[in-house]
């Protein structure tokens, strides 16, 4: 499991991209989190160079698949969100 604190908030018609910090563990593309919405990563981008995963403290985008539209951009701004 890792904690993503989600700064920034792009949309795009069926996919997010989420800016910010990784604050526990390590994020991995294709882990999912359920906390507002059905969401699955993508993509992870570090420094503008695709990359697997990112640790604790790492500052990331997100490329997330948006399975169900549920939750609103501003609800996920400042918002940590759980990966498994």
């Amino acid at each position: 499991m890792a904690k993503f604190l989600v700064q920034s908030v792009f949309a795009l018609p069926s996919e997010l991209i989420l800016a910010g910090i990784v604050q526990e563990g390590t994020i991995a593309i294709g882990m999912k989190s359920e906390d507002l919405e059905l969401m699955t990563i993508k993509s992870i981008e570090k420094f503008n160079k695709k990359v697997e995963s990112a640790e604790t403290g790492s500052n990331v985008g997100l490329k997330v698949n948006r399975l169900k539209k549920t939750a609103t951009e501003s609800a996920l701004f400042n918002k940590i969100l759980e990966f498994k």
